[in-house]
């Protein structure tokens, strides 16, 4: 319920959001200021600001407290938020970094809350992560309510541990596209916001493929950040009309299967987790058109990401998919598996030239691209 709740602010507050949101420009170098005023007795206590850089290890600069003031300097290549952590202060100060010089005000006695001024995007920022927030806790409250029931929790903890995770698996998923509905309409409501582009940047590799294209384009204002070029470049690697990336993987029954290798018209890249029942549905139909489509040219390789080879075994045992799976475990995904995709469930449609002709397709679409690609002669 909470959940339905979360989502159903945002049309509550998408007049504010737009109302709040400014357009910053994107050109990098940004020195900053921030000057925080601090309450009387906190002479010589230490001070740091830590900025949470995208795909970079935070930027700390640490300051002392004199005459009431904290005093920090940063010179950042793109907008991006941060906090400020104070000796003796409960709660970290959280605002965004996003003008050459921010004020940040600190006195219980006159006011409950921290003040920032000379940021414009410090308030969103802060609604932004609030939404976040609210959803993330009905999610935790909902996982931990189903993992306290007796099936969780009896004397044999493996199997019943099993069993849960079968169980849950309706809601993970229905809670994971919760999640990205939420990602997404935030990020789309205030495309030149600097904040919207930092939550786009840093979750896009989460988000369905179609879905970060879209997002995507609406942010052009800040084709001249760094991070931009980056996700441009990563987007356009294994698009639609690209070459596919080579590969050469081993199978589950041991034999080694290359792209360049495979014989068939056209072959489907089904990256894949037997734990996420859309997958498990997803498999169900992948069956009936291989079925219909393989003597046509279709082939089908599934690469599947598991817990464990425990669980890629049993779920090999109890699919047998008619095609060739590959195992990706969570333990150590980047050593057995060089994969052309950022997240589960995706996948690429590759012709005969090794040219994509379809990415993160529905059953539906790829359907009709089989239909009209592979005919009987």
């Amino acid at each position: 319920m909470r959940q339905r709740i979360a989502i159903n602010y945002l049309a509550i507050w998408s007049f504010a959001l737009s109302y709040f949101s400014v357009s910053i420009s994107a050109n990098a170098q940004l020195m900053s200021r921030v000057d925080c005023f601090l309450p009387a007795g906190w002479e010589g206590k230490e001070a740091k600001l830590v900025v949470n850089l995208l795909h970079q290890s935070p930027l700390i600069d640490t300051a002392t407290v004199v005459n009431r003031h904290a005093v920090f300097t940063v010179n950042i290549a793109e907008y991006s938020p941060a906090y400020i952590w104070l000796e003796g202060n409960s709660d970290d100060i959280h605002f965004f970094l996003d003008a050459p010089r921010i004020d940040i005000a600190v006195d219980p006695k006159s006011f409950d809350q921290p003040l920032v001024t000379g940021s414009p995007g410090s308030e969103l920022w802060g609604r932004q992560q609030r939404l976040i927030q609210e959803l993330r806790e009905s999610q935790r409250k909902i996982r931990d309510d189903f993992f306290a029931t007796p099936s969780a929790t009896d004397s044999l903890l493996i199997d019943s541990l099993s069993v849960a995770l079968v169980k849950f698996e309706p809601i993970a998923d229905s809670l994971d596209d919760a999640h990205n509905q939420v990602m997404a309409q935030l990020i789309s409501e205030n495309p030149e916001a600097a904040s919207s582009w930092y939550l786009f940047a840093s979750n896009f590799s989460g988000l369905p493929y179609s879905t970060t294209l879209a997002l995507f384009d609406k942010l052009a204002h800040f084709r001249s950040n760094p991070s931009y070029k980056q996700i441009d470049r990563t987007l356009s690697h294994n698009k639609v009309g690209q070459k596919a990336s080579p590969f050469n993987w081993l199978t589950m029954t041991g034999d080694t299967t290359r792209l360049a290798d495979q014989c068939s018209k056209l072959v489907l890249l089904d990256f894949s987790s037997s734990y996420m029942v859309s997958c498990q549905l997803r498999h169900r139909a992948l069956k009936k058109l291989y079925k219909l489509y393989h003597p046509l040219g279709l082939e089908i390789i599934t690469i599947s990401t598991e817990f464990s080879h425990g669980f890629g075994q049993d779920f090999s045992d109890k699919e047998k998919l008619p095609w060739p799976v590959v195992l990706s475990t969570l333990s150590a995904p980047d050593e057995e598996i060089n994969s052309p995709v950022g997240r589960v469930s995706d996948n690429l449609l590759v012709d005969t030239h090794q040219m994509i002709v379809g990415r993160d397709m529905s059953i539906q679409a790829l359907q009709d691209t089989l239909k009209a690609l592979l005919k009987k002669e």
